[in-house]
């Protein structure tokens, strides 16, 4: 084999293994630890919830507007008869997320409505946004624990 082959070959080898270094330290360095500690206790917890919201009856709905880094999130409920629900504004938490982790998570602000009640319907600005996959969730605390309600969603880049 000739030199010019060696070194060709040294140069492919250590540029391979160059590469596989890099894609180690930069994922290490950004991943997301989403691992539960006690996956069991966490799945009934899961149920928990699902049925907590079954059991109250409430039907919802989202509708999710987004424009240029920002989402204006109008979330409604209703109970068994359909009429709004009354909730008292400090129960009503909103976050938005990427549903692969926690890293990118955003609190949104309610819209203030003074002190009284919120009826029926809950409106949230959850900014800054990226593009790509996003998740809502609305936690709500009742009498009988908190309920959670999720709507997933993809936000476009402006050019889209």
């Amino acid at each position: 084999m000739r030199w010019h082959m060696k070194l060709t070959l040294w140069f492919v080898v250590l540029a391979g293994l160059g590469a596989v270094a890099f894609a180690m330290v930069t994922g290490s360095m950004h991943r997301d630890v989403e691992v539960e500690e006690d996956p069991y206790e966490a799945a009934l917890r899961f149920d928990e919830d699902n049925n907590r919201a079954s059991e109250l009856g409430w039907r919802t709905g989202f509708i999710i507007r987004h424009k240029a880094g920002e989402a204006d999130v109008r979330f409604w409920i209703r109970d068994r008869d359909g009429k709004p629900v009354r909730l008292a504004s400090g129960d009503v938490k909103v976050l938005a997320s990427r549903p692969a982790g926690d890293l990118d998570d955003v609190p949104c602000s309610l819209e203030d409505r003074g002190d009284g009640p919120v009826y029926g319907e809950i409106r949230a600005v959850c900014a800054p946004l990226a593009f790509g996959h996003w998740e809502f969730a609305v936690k709500i605390i009742t009498d009988r624990g908190p309920v959670k309600f999720v709507e997933r969603t993809y936000v476009k880049k402006r050019s889209d």
